[in-house]
């Protein structure tokens, strides 16, 4: 994602979230509506807004009152009106894999080993993914940091990475791509997953990264 910025802010929606999440695919980049973990009522949400970094510099300087009103109108009112905003910060988007995924006695996992889009958590999934599969190796007993046994955690690793790299860059081109006739399959898409149960599960199994090569062990963690 060249020269994207994600604006981080808290939102109080009309309605409670219950727990859901909500992404709107926007031209200029995904809007997510996220429930906070220690809001048990519903109250509160974050609102991560992606946008080309210029609109938004353009966008953090509105007041609140304009910046929740654009908010209101890119995300529609799936949960009502967007009664109060939270403090808003911006923050550049980069694409960033490390070269090594070890070194003597270390791992990286995560954010650490990898920095993705936001776009559908995927970079998210895809640490959680990490965590299983060292912990696997490391269920089998013996010293934690063998050369040999860190070299294998790579080496499991790289499809996924690679394959979650591709999915994340093309998913916001798709998105973000405004070729005639393309929105309409892309509402065609999206209005598939609600109405199709199969599809939507095949989708979700591969945004969760049990599409690929994944060991059927780290599945099931």
């Amino acid at each position: 994602s060249d020269l994207q910025s994600a604006i981080v802010s808290a939102v109080r929606p009309q309605r409670p979230l219950r727990g859901c999440a909500y992404e709107r695919f926007l031209p200029t980049g995904p809007l997510a509506l996220l429930p906070k973990p220690d809001d048990a009522q519903g109250h509160a949400a974050s609102l991560v807004w992606t946008l080309p970094t210029a609109e938004a510099e353009r966008m953090c300087a509105l007041a609140n009152a304009d910046y929740l009103a654009a908010a209101q109108d890119g995300f529609g009112e799936r949960v009502g009106r967007f009664l109060a905003l939270g403090r808003r910060g911006a923050y550049p988007l980069t694409q960033v894999m490390a070269e090594s995924l070890y070194a003597p006695r270390a791992v990286l996992i995560g954010n650490a080993a990898q920095s993705l889009h936001p776009v559908a958590a995927q970079g998210f999934n895809l640490g959680l993914r990490d965590v299983a599969q060292l912990a696997e190796l490391l269920a089998e007993g013996g010293d934690p940091g063998e050369p040999s046994r860190l070299e294998r955690y790579a080496a499991l690793r790289a499809e996924d990475r690679e394959q979650t790299c591709r999915f994340t860059d093309r998913l916001v081109r798709l998105f973000s791509n405004e070729l005639p006739g393309l929105s309409s399959l892309r509402h065609l898409g999206l209005a598939g997953l609600d109405i199709l149960p199969g599809f939507r599960r095949v989708v979700m199994q591969r945004n969760l990264g049990f599409g690929g090569r994944v060991p059927l062990r780290a599945r099931r963690l």
